[in-house]
């Protein structure tokens, strides 16, 4: 798939964040003891939360990407309770960045 586009192009009519056609996720990996901030997934298991880079920077080189992501994340209440933030180019397993807190 190509993140040249600054629009939802998988279908599912998304207009900020698309699991499919965003260029970067990001995964929190949480300290110890903040199960109760997992979410649940479709087979009942607790998973880190996942953060999709906004769609219509997908033309934006991905180290501008990545620091606009990490501002909104040290905003958030996820901060405090944060081990270490992974980030990947979306659908491959191919990390390109890690950030330890």
């Amino acid at each position: 798939m190509s993140f040249n586009s600054k629009k939802c192009r998988c279908g599912s009519s998304r207009n900020i964040y698309c699991s499919n056609c965003s260029k970067i996720s990001m995964c929190i990996l949480l300290k110890n003891g903040n199960d109760h901030l997992k979410l649940t997934n479709g087979r009942g298991r607790k998973v880190s939360p996942v953060w999709y880079s906004p769609i219509k920077e997908n033309r934006k080189p991905e180290r501008d990407i990545i620091e606009g992501m990490l501002s909104r994340f040290a905003a958030s209440p996820f901060v405090n309770v944060t081990q270490q933030v992974n980030f990947y180019i979306n659908n491959t397993t191919n990390l390109i960045f890690s950030y330890t807190l």
